[in-house]
């Protein structure tokens, strides 16, 4: 977690593979999504649903801003914190 915390403090502007990166390390199984994975050129999300069916999506644009890489930065550091 600290080396994706490192790399989006690196970053001066956007970038979708990092969103996919944070988007697979915040990803939590629920009832309906059991696990998540990047596709082959780690642009998107494949996220399997419990019944086995895939959705392939885009990440949420967690780099689009320097206040959303900040908020970001901030939500890894406490889920990191958290599992202390």
């Amino acid at each position: 977690m600290t080396s994706l915390v490192d790399r989006i403090s690196k970053l001066d502007g956007p970038c979708n593979q990092t969103d996919v990166l944070v988007e697979l390390a915040l990803f939590k199984p629920d009832e309906n999504y059991k696990s998540a994975c990047a596709n082959n050129a780690g642009t998107k999300v494949i996220f399997t649903r419990t019944g086995g069916k895939r959705e392939t999506c885009w990440a949420y644009d967690y780099t689009l801003t320097p206040e959303r890489r900040a908020k970001c930065i901030a939500i890894l550091r406490e889920k990191e914190a958290s599992k202390l």
